[in-house]
């Protein structure tokens, strides 16, 4: 399971490059939001110093980007389906072949 507020914050802001308008950053800075740290991205997380002009940007705009869409947590659909998956992965002990 992997949550990426990067890619889920671009989207409410309407694309990588109205992102990067509003972060004062170039395109190629935002879209490495998205990339895992082993590609040479932020996993997912926003730097600190654009989180501010972000949620500035979209309180001015009335839009629905809160706090809680920073924080690297998994949504309520997505531990439903890793569960789902971890229940169909193995039989349980003492259950019929």
């Amino acid at each position: 399971m992997h949550w990426n507020p990067a890619a889920s914050i671009i989207r409410k802001l309407g694309g990588v490059n109205a992102t990067a308008a509003i972060a004062q950053l170039s395109v190629t800075r935002v879209v490495r939001w998205r990339l895992d740290k082993a590609r040479g991205g932020t996993g997912g997380e926003i730097p600190h110093r654009c989180i501010r002009l972000i949620h500035e940007h979209a309180r001015a705009n009335g839009l629905d980007i809160s706090a809680e869409d920073f924080l690297a947590a998994p949504s309520i659909v997505e531990e439903e389906q890793d569960a789902a998956s971890h229940a169909n992965a193995a039989p349980t002990e003492g259950a019929a072949a």
